[in-house]
């Protein structure tokens, strides 16, 4: 005890951001210095982790959104957990593997190799086979859309090989009777046959307002004092339609100074077109019902988050209006935004092409317009006649 130590080398632990690889070992989120907004959503997240009642959270959206990066910032924000995590494909071999290389444990070690079925192999080892009493994992299932399949009806379902293994793995948490937790990042949405209530559900959507601003500032070509033409900086902005990672792809884009301004302009319509392409939107818009697609084309008139009923009011009466609104959410081609009075609706502008927006639309405006003037003209005097009754 009392001999000195020599020249042992202490390694500092690897940063959280550092663990989110993709299949080639690139670092795929956002680090703290480059992370903007998203406060609301970190609050309500955090708050359902920490819930008795719920055993995690679904982050799901649109790609290039940046799940990821706010899994990323929950695991930093969260104290006293070992994080397991498990990219794109969920198998039991690769979650007893993983289980296996963080586990130092004998009896750990024997639990995972035992025979018994797999829910109870999970709890048991939950239980009884950590490297410590007082230790806590939490389970961080990233780009869980690989585990899902597009059916031909349009809605996303888990793949009969992973339910087994995830059905499992929440069942052992459940009875471990400890707080261990999960984080599931993922395109779509997805219900399960049991234990779907116990999961909290987080839609991300584009940057606006603040947010993008501040994202802006931190890219080269889009921050205040950049030398960068306006009219290409306008055109790029407005062309990312607030995606965090295609603003990244659109400055890169940018900083090309050997070609002239019409060759940049092409370069960025290519490049948004390349990130459609990369996110799947017009295979997911595809798969949807034709009537879907044609209330998702209606409330491009909107350029703002209205309610459900100035979408309604837009659509002829044979459709079905709350079932479409509450597919096109789950699949992330209808941004839903929960405010303390209402629950509010957009269609992500960076789908806007992929979209048959009708050309004869003076109509299509009018009623909109009657109809926003009519809820929030009306709701805005009934405020205000009951602040002058309070005073």
């Amino acid at each position: 005890m009392v001999e000195p130590l020599g020249d042992q080398v202490w390694l500092a632990e690897e940063p959280i951001y550092e663990q989110f690889l993709d299949s080639q070992g690139i670092v795929r989120v956002a680090t703290p210095q480059e992370f903007v907004g998203r406060r609301r959503t970190l609050q309500r997240t955090l708050r359902a982790l920490r819930a008795a009642d719920k055993l995690g959270v679904i982050l799901y959206g649109l790609g290039g959104v940046g799940k990821s990066t706010v899994a990323a910032r929950l695991l930093e924000r969260l104290q006293g957990y070992d994080e397991i995590f498990i990219y794109r494909q969920l198998d039991e071999d690769k979650l007893l593997r993983q289980l296996a290389e963080q586990c130092l444990s004998e009896t750990g070690q024997k639990i995972l190799q035992s025979n018994l079925p797999l829910t109870q192999k999970l709890t048991k080892f939950l239980r009884e086979g950590l490297n410590e009493q007082a230790q806590r994992l939490i389970f961080v299932l990233d780009d869980f859309e690989a585990n899902l399949e597009l059916r031909t009806d349009g809605n996303a379902v888990l793949k009969p090989e992973a339910v087994t293994v995830l059905i499992s793995l929440l069942k052992a948490i459940t009875q471990s009777r400890l707080p261990h937790r999960m984080i599931i990042t993922s395109r779509y949405d997805f219900l399960l046959s049991e234990l779907n209530q116990r999961l909290h559900r987080e839609q991300l959507a584009a940057l606006s307002g603040t947010d993008l601003q501040k994202k802006c500032n931190r890219l080269v070509c889009f921050a205040p004092g950049s030398e960068i033409d306006r009219e290409l900086q306008l055109k790029a902005l407005a062309t990312s339609a607030g995606n965090p990672r295609l603003l990244e792809w659109l400055n890169k884009v940018l900083q090309v100074q050997q070609v002239g301004k019409i060759q940049i302009l092409e370069q960025v319509e290519k490049t948004t077109q390349d990130f459609r392409e990369s996110i799947l939107a017009k295979e997911l818009l595809n798969r949807q019902p034709i009537k879907l697609q044609r209330m998702l084309a209606f409330a491009l008139v909107y350029q703002l988050p209205v309610p459900q009923s100035a979408i309604e009011v837009l659509c002829p009466k044979t459709f079905d209006v709350n079932n479409y609104i509450c597919r096109a959410v789950a699949l992330g081609l209808l941004e839903c935004i929960h405010s303390q009075e209402e629950t509010l609706y957009y269609v992500p502008r960076i789908i806007e092409p992929l979209l048959d927006f009708p050309k004869d639309s003076i109509e299509l405006y009018k009623t909109a317009a009657n109809h926003l003037d009519k809820l929030w003209f009306f709701k805005g005097f009934v405020t205000g006649m009951k602040s002058q009754k309070n005073y």
